[in-house]
């Protein structure tokens, strides 16, 4: 059997499997992309383990906060968009592990198919079972830190999502740059665009509900830039209360800036060939799902930006 088949065979009755099969009974693309697909697929082989019941539902009441969502849950299957729909399958896909780990008399470090990292002490292996497409570990617990499951989030400038206008595309560069140091790196240059106010919009996805500290790099003034004065920028959050036909007008989110007042959007002072990432503040995701902003240009002036880094706070 595979591993689904084995799990579901022999630990039906356990809090995570019985989860599994309720989310089976959905044609959710990302849950079959992102758990079951794993389970069945014959291409891989997978470790996959099976946890206790206490264990499982700690962690789930662990990780519910963090998937907050304001969807109403109806019936026996949560609908996708849900808070226990998104907080399960984040869970359930950190069982998995790509390929074959044959677990000997040590601690082992692994990596789930999602990144997050955690340890298994094989003195709380119970059983171990062949599959067609892997092993299936029944563990009593795994040890795994809150700070592993949620992650940072990174958004590069070379991906946008769109533009206050899309006739600028002669002033705006996608670049292949080496700093000083020699290192590759890509970027987004908006230069010379004569518009006032002009923005970049981007998209964080999977933003869970926490309180996000958010850096930022972009670099000036490396050979071939047309730009060879410091500028600032400005980033602006899309605030899902305001209402308004003017699209800018929604990016009104409030924020916490880098000097730590309050405040609508956070300046981002990009100087000379500074390598180093700036601090621009904290920004609240009130939902789990997606975070989008933009960036600005003050005046008519430029854009520059290699990335935005999104840290979660976790108390």
């Amino acid at each position: 059997m595979n591993v689904y088949n084995l799990a579901e065979q022999n630990f039906g009755e356990t809090a995570q499997i019985s989860s599994v099969a309720l989310f089976d009974t959905s044609t959710y693309y990302n849950w079959i992309n992102e758990v079951r697909t794993y389970m069945t697929t014959e291409r891989n082989k997978i470790t996959y383990f099976v946890v206790d019941d206490d264990y499982f539902n700690s962690e789930y009441n662990t990780l519910r906060p963090y998937y907050h969502t304001h969807y109403n849950e109806m019936g026996n299957v949560p609908p996708d968009s849900t808070t226990s729909f998104f907080t399960k399958k984040a869970l359930l896909r950190d069982f998995i592990v790509l390929g074959e780990e044959d677990l000997g008399n040590a601690v082992t470090d692994l990596i789930s198919v999602s990144g997050t990292k955690f340890t298994v002490d094989t003195a709380d292996i119970i059983s171990r079972h062949k599959a067609s497409n892997g092993i299936v570990y029944r563990v009593r617990k795994l040890s795994v830190e809150i700070t592993d499951r949620i992650k940072e989030i990174k958004v590069l400038g070379a991906s946008p999502v769109g533009y206050r206008q899309n006739d600028k595309r002669g002033n705006t560069f996608f670049r292949d740059k080496r700093d000083t140091l020699g290192n590759l790196y890509s970027d987004l240059e908006v230069y010379d665009h004569k518009v006032t106010s002009f923005y970049v919009k981007y998209r964080a996805s999977n933003a869970n509900s926490i309180r996000y500290k958010v850096y930022g790099r972009g670099i000036l003034g490396l050979a071939g830039d047309p730009q060879t004065a410091a500028f600032t920028q400005n980033v602006y959050f899309f605030n899902p209360a305001a209402v308004s036909t003017v699209e800018v007008n929604l990016y009104n989110k409030p924020v916490v800036n880098s000097t730590g007042a309050n405040a609508a959007f956070m300046p981002w002072a990009v100087t000379m060939l500074n390598h180093d990432e700036v601090y621009l503040g904290e920004v609240v995701q009130d939902e789990f799902g997606a975070l989008p902003f933009l960036v600005m240009c003050a005046g008519t002036g430029p854009i520059i930006i290699e990335y935005l880094r999104f840290v979660p706070v976790i108390q």
